[in-house]
């Protein structure tokens, strides 16, 4: 199994980014192999967008084609676990999103000026605030270098 990195053009990567272009029709200088992963990176005739779909060879053929060229049918890659590539982007942006919230809870805890005053229990006995009795342990657990 190769990987092949080919230009494509906007109108193009739209239809198999949504998946109603299933197939590309490529010169086969690349000698096309079912199971080939194509990086299909978007080219605007000028440079590249920056935009990339990585899909997977399932069938070749040069039925009716000019000389020198395959139609190849595509699917959205899938990793060896069978999850597709955009799946594993998706569970990555969600693991970061989740890191995120546990870091802003730290970060409000921090933030918040009561937490750090002085409560008196009695006339005569006052206690620190949260901040001074945490010792950074809230830091640590969003870290995930401390006690959960």
């Amino acid at each position: 199994m190769n990987k092949h990195e080919l230009k494509i053009l906007p109108e193009y990567f739209g239809a198999v980014a949504k998946g109603l272009k299933t197939f590309e029709i490529r010169k086969n200088d690349r000698n096309y192999q079912v199971g080939d992963l194509l990086d299909l990176k978007e080219w605007n005739g000028e440079d590249f967008t920056g935009y990339s779909i990585l899909m997977q060879v399932t069938y070749i053929t040069d039925y009716a084609q000019v000389d020198d060229y395959v139609v190849l049918g595509i699917q959205k890659a899938r990793s060896q676990s069978g999850i597709t590539a955009e799946n594993e982007r998706l569970n990555e942006t969600m693991a970061v999103v989740k890191e995120n919230s546990r870091l802003r809870e730290a970060l409000e805890f921090y933030a918040d000026e009561e937490n750090y005053e002085w409560h008196e229990i009695n006339d005569l006995e006052t206690v620190p605030g949260d901040i001074l009795n945490d010792n950074g342990k809230k830091a640590r657990q969003a870290l995930g270098d401390g006690d959960e």
